[in-house]
């Protein structure tokens, strides 16, 4: 393979990188514009059990803005009493899930 063949294999993968790259750009705006426009409070949480993203009810809800919960640990995010709930999130990703009783599922 000659120096030009190899260089035209790189700007075509260079080219449909940034396509690639501007589709998720769009993707990401258009979740972003449905999760700001639902009226119900919505927090996203990462693999690790932190907030990812929280929508502008969820921030009136909690009283915290999105830069205040991002990226804490879900249970620092959520009022005292409720903290459980961030506890069972987080036993939920381990894959640990428990019905009301306690009782494993």
């Amino acid at each position: 393979m000659t120096c030009r063949a190899v260089q035209l294999q790189l700007e075509d993968a260079y080219r449909k990188l940034e396509e690639r790259a501007i589709q998720l750009i769009n993707i990401q705006d258009y979740t972003q514009s449905i999760l700001r426009s639902i009226t119900s409070g919505v927090i996203t949480v990462g693999p690790d059990g932190s907030v990812a993203t929280a929508n502008p009810a969820a921030e009136r809800m909690l009283s915290m803005s999105e830069f205040e919960m991002v990226p804490k640990p879900i249970g620092s995010a959520l009022p005292v009493r409720r903290r459980h709930l961030g506890r069972r999130l987080q036993g939920a990703r381990r894959g640990v899930c428990r019905s009301r009783c306690g009782r494993p599922r």
